[in-house]
Order: structure tokens, then C-alpha cells, then sequence
């Protein structure tokens, strides 16, 4: 008897375990969080300035390829000569907001005097990062500054290259027009269309 209680006492712990097993939560997944693609990545940001002059060296240069045709008409260069002064303004404009800081970025690279010689000190390594970076933003700098200027004076010749083709054009015309004025065939035929009573 003791036996067969014992038997059933463990059968019931048995399915009372079992059951416990069944309701217990599963344990929640983990997220891994996948990589980032380099798709993802920001790519650096272009220089302003930059971006700017090339957009202006665009145009100018649409400009100067168009100027190639031999066959233009004076509206045809002078609507060229007005498509040059967007781009020439934002040269200007780049250009100007450059100077200043052009400046700035030479005075503080002035104040670290000049760079010394085989015979002079060796500089800590912090001043030396210091000049290196002041003389790579003055470089920067300058390099806008100079291609501004650069494309300011290709727009400047381009636009007197225009007004010596225009001047041209109207040097034309007015000899055809004086020409037609003393040919003697046009005086012939204005007396031929005189009345004959004359």
C-alpha cells in the first residue's frame, strides 16, 4: 500500500514539473543590430566655395563654346554677353566673402612667426600641428581666392571678345549700308522709276 502511494506521489510531482515547463515564458530573442552599410556612411560635405566657382566655370564655359559658331548674329552675342554676368556675380561674391578670411587665416599664421631653419630650435610637436593646420587652411583659402580671380578675368575676356565681334557686325553693316547708298546700279534704277516728265 505504501508502495503504490508512493508511486502515485511521484506521479503527480512528475506532471506538476511538466506543467511548470509548459508555462514558463520562452526567453525573448536577441537583437543584433546589424552593421551599418557603407551606403549609410555620410560622405564628406564639398566646399561651398568650391562648389560655387564651378558651377560659375560651367556657364562661362558654355559661353565660350557657343562663341565658337562664326555664323552669330548681334542678338546671339549679346545674349551671351548677358548670360556671363549670373556666373561673373557669384565670382565676385564668392571672391569677396573670401578675402576676409583669407586674411584672418594669414594673420594667425603670422603670429607663429616664421618657420624655422635646420639651425634654429626644434618646435614641439603641438606647434608644429598648430602650423600645419593654420598653413593648410591659408592654402585652402588662397587656392579659392585665385581661381575666383582666375575665372573673373576669363568672363572679362570673354565679354571683350563678344564686343569685338559686335563691333565688327555693325562695322559690316553700316559699309554695306554707305555701299548700297553710292552704287551707281541703285541710282540707275531710282531714274528709271522717275516720271518721265521730269
Amino acid at each position: 500500500m505504501r508502495f503504490k502511494l508512493g508511486l502515485f506521489a511521484g506521479f503527480c510531482l512528475f506532471v506538476a514539473g511538466a506543467c511548470a515547463q509548459e508555462t514558463q515564458p520562452a526567453p525573448a530573442p536577441q537583437i543584433v543590430n546589424a552593421p551599418a552599410s557603407s551606403a549609410n556612411t555620410q560622405s564628406p560635405t564639398p566646399n561651398p566655395f568650391n562648389a560655387r566657382l564651378d558651377v560659375a566655370r560651367q556657364a562661362i564655359e558654355q559661353v565660350e563654346a557657343g562663341l565658337l559658331r562664326k555664323d552669330l548674329s548681334d542678338t546671339d552675342l549679346a545674349n551671351f554677353r548677358v548670360q556671363l554676368d549670373a556666373p561673373q556675380l557669384q565670382i565676385l561674391g564668392v571672391i569677396e566673402e573670401l578675402t576676409p578670411k583669407l586674411a584672418a587665416a594669414k594673420s594667425r599664421l603670422d603670429q607663429l612667426g616664421p618657420k624655422p631653419t635646420d639651425k634654429d630650435p626644434v618646435e614641439t610637436s603641438g606647434v608644429a600641428q598648430d602650423r600645419a593646420d593654420k598653413e593648410k587652411l591659408f592654402n585652402q583659402i588662397d587656392e579659392m581666392v585665385r581661381k575666383g580671380r582666375l575665372l573673373n578675368v576669363q568672363a572679362d575676356q570673354i565679354k571683350g571678345q563678344i564686343g569685338v565681334r559686335r563691333h565688327a557686325l555693325f562695322t559690316h553693316a553700316l559699309f554695306q549700308r554707305n555701299s548700297s547708298m553710292l552704287s551707281p546700279s541703285l541710282w540707275w534704277r531710282v531714274m528709271l522709276e522717275l516720271p518721265q516728265d521730269w
